[in-house]
Protein backbone atom coordinates (compact mmCIF):
# COMPACT_ATOMS: atom_id res chain seq x y z
CA UNK A 1 0.00 0.00 0.00
CA UNK A 2 1.51 3.60 -1.01
CA UNK A 3 0.90 6.95 -0.52
CA UNK A 4 1.76 7.55 2.66
CA UNK A 5 3.37 10.36 4.61
CA UNK A 6 5.96 9.73 7.12
CA UNK A 7 5.07 12.21 10.22
CA UNK A 8 6.00 11.72 13.98
CA UNK A 9 3.57 8.85 14.88
CA UNK A 10 1.56 9.80 18.37
CA UNK A 11 -0.05 7.24 19.42
CA UNK A 12 -4.01 8.40 20.12
CA UNK A 13 -6.33 5.51 21.21
CA UNK A 14 -9.57 6.23 19.53
CA UNK A 15 -12.34 4.96 21.75
CA UNK A 16 -13.67 1.46 20.54
CA UNK A 17 -16.49 1.56 18.60
CA UNK A 18 -17.52 -2.24 17.98
CA UNK A 19 -20.27 -3.52 19.69
CA UNK A 20 -19.81 -6.57 21.98
CA UNK A 21 -23.04 -7.68 23.72
CA UNK A 22 -25.70 -10.03 23.39
CA UNK A 23 -28.95 -8.90 21.59
CA UNK A 24 -32.08 -11.20 21.11
CA UNK A 25 -33.21 -11.12 17.54
CA UNK A 26 -36.80 -13.17 16.80
CA UNK A 27 -35.00 -16.69 17.34
CA UNK A 28 -31.56 -16.82 18.55
CA UNK A 29 -29.55 -14.82 20.78
CA UNK A 30 -26.84 -12.73 18.71
CA UNK A 31 -23.36 -11.17 19.77
CA UNK A 32 -23.11 -8.01 17.44
CA UNK A 33 -19.57 -7.49 16.49
CA UNK A 34 -19.63 -4.41 14.43
CA UNK A 35 -21.90 -1.80 14.45
CA UNK A 36 -25.65 -3.86 13.70
CA UNK A 37 -23.44 -6.54 12.07
CA UNK A 38 -23.53 -9.75 14.05
CA UNK A 39 -22.44 -13.42 12.47
CA UNK A 40 -25.25 -15.71 12.24
CA UNK A 41 -27.92 -12.69 11.26
CA UNK A 42 -29.67 -12.61 8.03
CA UNK A 43 -28.83 -9.76 5.52
CA UNK A 44 -32.24 -8.52 5.85
CA UNK A 45 -32.33 -8.15 9.29
CA UNK A 46 -29.58 -4.74 8.84
CA UNK A 47 -31.57 -1.98 9.97
CA UNK A 48 -32.82 0.32 6.48
CA UNK A 49 -31.32 3.33 6.14
CA UNK A 50 -28.26 2.23 8.01
CA UNK A 51 -26.39 1.39 5.60
CA UNK A 52 -25.86 2.15 1.60
CA UNK A 53 -23.39 1.75 -1.63
CA UNK A 54 -23.54 -2.19 -1.58
CA UNK A 55 -21.32 -3.34 -4.15
CA UNK A 56 -19.48 -6.73 -5.15
CA UNK A 57 -15.60 -6.62 -3.78
CA UNK A 58 -14.75 -9.02 -6.98
CA UNK A 59 -15.60 -7.37 -9.73
CA UNK A 60 -16.55 -4.31 -8.57
CA UNK A 61 -20.47 -4.28 -9.24
CA UNK A 62 -23.01 -1.90 -7.67
CA UNK A 63 -26.09 -3.98 -5.90
CA UNK A 64 -30.07 -2.19 -5.38
CA UNK A 65 -30.22 -4.03 -2.07
CA UNK A 66 -28.07 -6.34 0.23
CA UNK A 67 -31.13 -9.09 -1.45
CA UNK A 68 -29.15 -8.90 -4.48
CA UNK A 69 -26.03 -10.65 -2.91
CA UNK A 70 -26.03 -13.86 -5.31
CA UNK A 71 -25.16 -11.07 -8.37
CA UNK A 72 -21.88 -11.29 -6.82
CA UNK A 73 -19.16 -13.92 -7.21
CA UNK A 74 -18.30 -16.52 -4.36
CA UNK A 75 -15.16 -16.71 -3.03
CA UNK A 76 -12.61 -19.46 -1.61
CA UNK A 77 -14.76 -20.12 1.40
CA UNK A 78 -18.31 -20.48 -0.89
CA UNK A 79 -19.60 -16.63 0.79
CA UNK A 80 -20.39 -13.48 -1.34
CA UNK A 81 -18.28 -10.81 -0.10
CA UNK A 82 -20.39 -7.30 -0.59
CA UNK A 83 -18.60 -4.15 0.10
CA UNK A 84 -20.91 -1.63 1.92
CA UNK A 85 -20.71 1.57 3.97
CA UNK A 86 -22.24 3.22 6.94
CA UNK A 87 -25.28 5.89 5.72
CA UNK A 88 -24.25 8.89 8.43
CA UNK A 89 -26.26 11.58 6.37
CA UNK A 90 -28.91 12.02 9.25
CA UNK A 91 -26.45 12.57 11.58
CA UNK A 92 -26.54 15.98 12.77
CA UNK A 93 -22.46 15.94 13.92
CA UNK A 94 -20.98 14.54 10.63
CA UNK A 95 -20.42 18.17 9.35
CA UNK A 96 -18.57 19.54 12.24
CA UNK A 97 -16.25 16.27 13.56
CA UNK A 98 -14.94 13.82 10.61
CA UNK A 99 -14.96 11.38 13.98
CA UNK A 100 -18.83 10.98 13.06
CA UNK A 101 -18.43 10.59 9.09
CA UNK A 102 -17.92 7.59 6.66
CA UNK A 103 -17.43 3.94 7.70
CA UNK A 104 -15.34 3.69 10.71
CA UNK A 105 -14.38 1.07 13.30
CA UNK A 106 -12.93 2.52 16.33
CA UNK A 107 -12.51 5.79 14.98
CA UNK A 108 -10.63 4.26 12.10
CA UNK A 109 -12.36 4.93 8.19
CA UNK A 110 -12.05 1.31 6.95
CA UNK A 111 -13.32 -0.22 3.91
CA UNK A 112 -16.06 -2.89 5.49
CA UNK A 113 -17.40 -5.75 3.47
CA UNK A 114 -19.60 -9.13 5.09
CA UNK A 115 -19.42 -12.43 3.73
CA UNK A 116 -22.92 -13.93 2.93
CA UNK A 117 -23.64 -18.01 2.50
CA UNK A 118 -26.00 -18.89 0.31
CA UNK A 119 -28.79 -18.66 2.40
CA UNK A 120 -28.17 -14.79 3.53
CA UNK A 121 -26.73 -15.46 6.25
CA UNK A 122 -23.35 -13.26 7.10
CA UNK A 123 -20.94 -15.29 8.44
CA UNK A 124 -17.84 -13.14 7.70
CA UNK A 125 -16.61 -9.70 8.23
CA UNK A 126 -13.14 -8.06 6.10
CA UNK A 127 -11.95 -4.74 7.27
CA UNK A 128 -9.22 -2.54 6.58
CA UNK A 129 -7.62 0.99 7.32
CA UNK A 130 -8.83 3.18 4.55
CA UNK A 131 -6.07 4.44 2.19
CA UNK A 132 -7.74 7.46 1.06
CA UNK A 133 -7.89 8.20 4.59
CA UNK A 134 -6.23 11.88 5.56
CA UNK A 135 -2.68 11.94 6.28
CA UNK A 136 -3.12 12.42 9.96
CA UNK A 137 -5.81 9.51 10.20
CA UNK A 138 -3.13 7.06 7.86
CA UNK A 139 -0.86 7.54 10.23
CA UNK A 140 -2.51 6.12 12.71
CA UNK A 141 -3.69 3.08 11.12
CA UNK A 142 -1.69 0.58 12.75
CA UNK A 143 -3.17 1.43 16.33
CA UNK A 144 -6.61 0.04 14.99
CA UNK A 145 -4.87 -3.70 15.06
CA UNK A 146 -4.26 -2.72 18.88
CA UNK A 147 -8.00 -1.50 19.56
CA UNK A 148 -9.54 -4.70 18.14
CA UNK A 149 -7.07 -6.79 19.73
CA UNK A 150 -7.87 -5.25 23.07
CA UNK A 151 -11.47 -5.85 22.23
CA UNK A 152 -11.32 -9.25 21.83
CA UNK A 153 -8.64 -9.76 25.03
CA UNK A 154 -4.97 -9.83 25.01
CA UNK A 155 -4.70 -13.39 25.48
CA UNK A 156 -4.34 -16.37 23.47
CA UNK A 157 -3.72 -14.62 20.22
CA UNK A 158 -1.18 -16.67 18.08
CA UNK A 159 0.94 -13.80 16.11
CA UNK A 160 3.86 -14.32 13.25
CA UNK A 161 6.32 -11.11 12.99
CA UNK A 162 8.24 -11.02 9.67
CA UNK A 163 11.33 -9.09 10.13
CA UNK A 164 12.77 -6.46 8.42
CA UNK A 165 14.36 -7.08 5.06
CA UNK A 166 12.06 -9.41 3.86
CA UNK A 167 10.96 -8.69 0.41
CA UNK A 168 13.25 -5.74 0.89
CA UNK A 169 11.05 -3.55 3.49
CA UNK A 170 12.56 -1.33 5.92
CA UNK A 171 11.88 0.60 9.18
CA UNK A 172 10.93 4.29 9.55
CA UNK A 173 12.81 5.91 11.45
CA UNK A 174 12.82 3.13 14.57
CA UNK A 175 9.36 1.57 13.63
CA UNK A 176 8.92 -1.45 11.92
CA UNK A 177 5.55 -3.45 12.16
CA UNK A 178 4.40 -6.96 10.00
CA UNK A 179 2.41 -8.55 12.15
CA UNK A 180 -0.76 -10.76 11.60
CA UNK A 181 -2.49 -12.22 14.69
CA UNK A 182 -4.98 -14.96 15.03
CA UNK A 183 -7.60 -16.35 17.67
CA UNK A 184 -10.02 -18.84 17.83
CA UNK A 185 -12.73 -17.72 20.33
CA UNK A 186 -16.78 -18.44 20.30
CA UNK A 187 -17.37 -20.36 17.15
CA UNK A 188 -15.33 -17.74 14.86
CA UNK A 189 -11.87 -16.94 13.63
CA UNK A 190 -10.60 -13.72 14.13
CA UNK A 191 -7.35 -12.30 12.16
CA UNK A 192 -5.76 -9.07 12.70
CA UNK A 193 -3.05 -7.56 10.99
CA UNK A 194 -0.90 -4.78 10.94
CA UNK A 195 1.79 -3.17 8.92
CA UNK A 196 4.52 0.14 9.38
CA UNK A 197 7.32 -0.01 7.00
CA UNK A 198 8.74 1.54 3.72
CA UNK A 199 8.57 -1.45 1.26
CA UNK A 200 11.35 -2.01 -1.94
CA UNK A 201 9.06 0.06 -4.15
CA UNK A 202 8.59 3.40 -1.58
CA UNK A 203 10.14 6.04 -2.24
CA UNK A 204 10.44 9.58 -0.72
CA UNK A 205 7.00 10.18 1.48
CA UNK A 206 5.63 6.99 0.76
CA UNK A 207 5.08 3.77 2.94
CA UNK A 208 2.77 1.59 4.86
CA UNK A 209 0.60 1.92 7.64
CA UNK A 210 -2.56 -0.36 7.65
CA UNK A 211 -4.67 -2.71 9.85
CA UNK A 212 -6.54 -5.62 8.31
CA UNK A 213 -9.46 -7.08 10.47
CA UNK A 214 -11.03 -10.57 9.42
CA UNK A 215 -13.84 -12.77 11.56
CA UNK A 216 -15.31 -15.93 9.61
CA UNK A 217 -17.17 -18.25 11.67
CA UNK A 218 -15.89 -21.68 12.13
CA UNK A 219 -19.29 -23.14 10.96
CA UNK A 220 -18.63 -21.32 7.62
CA UNK A 221 -15.04 -22.59 7.55
CA UNK A 222 -15.55 -26.04 8.11
CA UNK A 223 -17.81 -26.34 5.18
CA UNK A 224 -15.65 -24.99 2.55
CA UNK A 225 -13.20 -27.35 3.67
Amino acid sequence: MKRFIPLIFTITLMPLSLVCHAEETTTIELKKEIRDIALGMHVTELPAGRYKDFTCVDPDKALETLNDFEECPVDNLNLYEVRLKYDTSDNEWEAVNDRFKGTRISGHPVILSILVDNKGAIQGIRAYTDPDASPFTKKQAYLLSDNIKRHYGNTDWKCVEKPPGESGNKPISSIYIDRMCNKIIDGKRIRIGAKVYRALNQKGKEYTNSSTFEIISLMALSNAS
